[in-house]
């Protein structure tokens, strides 16, 4: 009966203490303006660890690659998942503060 009760306790603390990543869409302020972008929030995230990562997903996309003032865009890209039809991303890092990071990603398909 012990063990029973000791695993329904950890169960429980597990489940309700438990952070996950989330997505949210949201308006976003770009050097070009504002974009509705795809937020990320990543609970106890390393910075600089998702900067890398998301530098070298946007430069494996192709395209002319740009990064300056904490922001990072291609242009004229292509990704397979995405269809034949090139596109503009842009990307920021923002301040969550707490040992949150939220990374937002714009992407432009081009048209009207």
């Amino acid at each position: 009966m012990k063990i029973l009760s000791l695993c329904v306790a950890m169960a429980a603390s597990v489940t309700l203490f438990a952070q996950g990543v989330s997505v949210k869409e949201e308006t976003v302020s770009f050097s070009n303006g504002s974009h509705n972008a795809l937020v990320v929030t990543i609970p106890h995230g390393n910075k600089e660890v998702v900067e890398k990562e998301l530098r070298s997903e946007m430069k494996d996309w192709g395209g002319k690659y740009n990064s300056s003032k904490g922001e990072m865009s291609t242009s004229q890209s292509s990704f397979k998942a995405m269809g034949d039809k090139m596109f503009d991303t842009y990307a920021r890092i923002l301040d969550a503060g707490e040992g949150v990071i939220r990374v937002a990603v714009a992407v432009d398909l081009g048209g009207g």
